[in-house]
């Protein structure tokens, strides 16, 4: 008897923990790139309808944002101390929109932002004070 309970005490403490750790995880709903505000589409005035693939594994950072610019006929200003191996990528094609959003998003994991300002993206470093 007390070796069942001791398999059914496993079995209910391993769901358990299945299940909390599940609940950690975003499983696909969307949201996250929807609530961050970014349409770089609107804020750059792009209107193409081009899509891309992302594969650059440890490259040059001024090349990624070469293929972005002559992409979107965009002008793209960085912060000069933004060097060094750049990795980006995309499960797919995906329309510009959602390549800038991308590039957004792996700039803020370097400690960098991206800004539009008069038609222009503009990368630098996030402010030191928390922004």
């Amino acid at each position: 008897m007390n070796k069942i309970r001791s398999r059914s005490f496993s079995l209910a403490l391993a769901l358990v923990v299945a299940s909390v750790s599940l609940a950690q995880f975003d499983m696909g709903g969307g949201s996250a790139t929807q609530s961050s505000g970014s349409n770089w589409a609107e804020k750059l005035k792009m209107t193409s309808k081009t899509k891309i693939k992302l594969d650059f594994r440890n490259a040059n950072i001024d090349l990624v944002l070469q293929m972005f610019q002559k992409t979107s006929g965009k002008t793209i200003i960085k912060d000069p101390n933004l060097v060094g191996p750049f990795t980006i990528t995309s499960a797919g094609n995906v329309d510009l929109n959602t390549a800038f959003t991308i590039l957004e998003k792996t700039l803020n994991l370097k400690g960098y932002d991206m800004t539009a300002e008069s038609g222009m993206a503009v990368i630098k470093k996030r402010d030191a004070r928390g922004g």
